[in-house]
């Protein structure tokens, strides 16, 4: 009788400990259309994808990123336009970055006099679309990291078959 009773908690503490040996789930990638884009990403840990057609934003509290279709524009142009006024904002660094076979430009920004308030925006062109991701509300401390993850996880697809 004391063995079986033995086994039992043995058994039962077997079973309470198994969940906490498995591995952590890896985030599932998620889908959406932004305007005529198509697009996978994963969400950054912690923050919320909100769904508004042609713009979507991710929240986390107050901070906030957003990725808008802009529809036909010139990429360079249009991400100048979008990094604020440029008697206040200057650009800190451009670069080119290859993210799931799409070439995007990124820009970083912050105060022209200060050098502080950094901010960050991307863009693609798919199909003659141009996509961008930026920054929005928050400090920089906690949307550059969730900006640079979700950037590096895009894969974005232009729906071709949609009217323009």
């Amino acid at each position: 009788m004391l063995r079986r009773i033995e086994r039992s908690v043995v058994l039962v503490l077997c079973l309470a400990c198994a969940p906490g040996c498995s591995r952590p789930q890896a985030p599932a990638r998620q889908a959406a259309t932004v305007g005529s884009h198509h697009v996978q990403f994963l969400l950054p840990a912690g923050w919320e994808h909100l769904d508004h057609g042609r713009q979507h934003l991710f929240r986390h509290g107050e901070a906030q990123l957003l990725m808008r279709d802009l529809g036909e524009a010139d990429r360079d142009s249009a991400l100048l336009a979008l990094t604020g006024d440029p008697q206040r904002r200057e650009i800190a660094s451009r670069d080119t970055l290859e993210v799931g076979g799409s070439e995007w430009i990124v820009l970083k920004t912050w105060d022209r006099v200060s050098h502080m308030n950094p901010s960050s925006i991307a863009g693609v062109v798919q199909d003659g679309r141009l996509l961008v991701l930026a920054t929005g509300l928050g400090s920089h401390e906690q949307t550059g990291p969730a900006f640079e993850g979700l950037l590096q996880s895009l894969r974005v697809s232009a729906d071709s078959s949609e009217g323009r």
